[in-house]
């Protein structure tokens, strides 16, 4: 179950905020995966690496994401090629920014 206080959520900024590739799993699990309202994301500047770039690459079929904000993390090669695959995949992915 998702807490109530995500079921309407459009936007979604951790922006600095020393997010790793552990909180991202968890955030994929418990909010990608579970709310459909959510459009926006910004991650940018936090301690995500190419491991946390693919979990959110497998999330992406199967969430609502219209904008992505990776940038000023750890992504490098490996990360950016699983995200790139996943956006060229899949048919239902409704990303539309990705910086």
């Amino acid at each position: 179950l998702v807490p109530a206080v995500l079921h309407n959520v459009t936007t979604l900024s951790l922006r600095s905020n020393r997010i790793d590739d552990d909180a991202v799993r968890i955030l994929v699990d418990w909010v990608l995966l579970r709310t459909k309202s959510l459009h926006k994301l910004d991650l940018g500047s936090n301690a995500i690496t190419d491991v946390g770039a693919s979990k959110i690459s497998q999330a992406l079929s199967s969430c609502a994401l219209q904008s992505l904000n990776l940038s000023g993390n750890s992504i490098k090669d490996d990360g950016a090629t699983s995200l790139a695959t996943a956006l060229k995949q899949s048919s239902s992915v409704v990303l539309r920014t990705l910086h």
